[in-house]
């Protein structure tokens, strides 16, 4: 039966990697069929500065190759196969890990969806600020509008509103009085939590964004993130957890 109290709304995490390899075409595919109008993914750089959607900085998890994301062209990530043959064997193969401007593409038939692009902090490291920023919007083109930049990095959240105008979403490193006083002043849109970084029954604290809690796993954990102040529930069971609850 649908929970009719349950006002909060589910972020696939890294598409709906609970049914196929994550960040891939595929599961961010899955994630808006199934209804869900958020999709979260995350980006590393090639060796030649083209925004790719993988999470890790090396292929080993998903492509069991060696080998690292800002040392490898383009051209070679595009014959590699993320499929995750350990969780997945070779139901998916071959699926290679997508340039941004494709799974941005596939926005366009979606126009309530958005999707959350996390820059991570070595793949920053990698390019610099500016310029991956630079060639986060390039990607993203025409579906820029339906995007919200993601990352641990203050200092990027602050480059894609100010030059940019995204909103943004800082992900927590941790949970604390510090932490509060930071969000304050960069005033993110969204602030992103692991359900673990958050004392046991603590209200999330308020402030002018939007919250989201990560690696959520259960329905009775999803209620109880709602009700704790959570407006956004990311899970990679995104899809399952939604229709549990007659939200997809």
């Amino acid at each position: 039966m649908p929970t009719k109290s349950f006002s909060a709304e589910f972020v696939a995490h890294r598409g709906a990697a609970a049914s196929g390899p994550e960040n891939t075409l595929p599961a961010i595919q899955t994630a808006l069929d199934c209804g869900l109008n958020w999709v979260e993914i995350d980006i590393q750089f090639s060796a030649d500065g083209i925004p790719v959607v993988i999470h890790d900085e090396d292929l080993l998890r998903t492509a069991g190759a060696p080998g690292l994301v800002r040392e490898t062209h383009s051209t070679e990530l595009a014959r590699v196969s993320v499929h995750e043959q350990a969780r997945l064997g070779r139901a998916f193969h071959p699926t290679p890990p997508p340039p941004l401007s494709a799974a941005a593409a596939l926005l366009q038939p979606y126009p309530r969806a958005r999707m959350f692009v996390e820059l991570r902090v070595d793949g920053i490291e990698f390019m610099g600020r500016r310029q991956a920023m630079r060639a986060v919007n390039e990607a993203l083109g025409e579906q820029a509008s339906q995007c919200i930049i993601l990352s641990y990095d203050t200092q990027i959240l602050e480059r894609a509103r100010s030059e940019y105008g995204y909103p943004i979403g800082w992900v927590l490193s941790d949970y604390s009085e510090a932490t509060r006083q930071e969000a304050e002043k960069l005033c993110a849109d969204f602030l992103f939590a692991h359900l673990q970084d958050v004392p046991a029954g603590e209200t999330l604290f308020n402030g002018p964004w939007q919250w989201a809690v990560y690696e959520v796993t259960s329905t009775q954990d999803a209620l109880d993130w709602a009700s704790r102040g959570a407006g956004l529930i990311e899970s990679f069971q995104a899809c399952e957890l939604a229709a549990s609850l007659g939200k997809a």
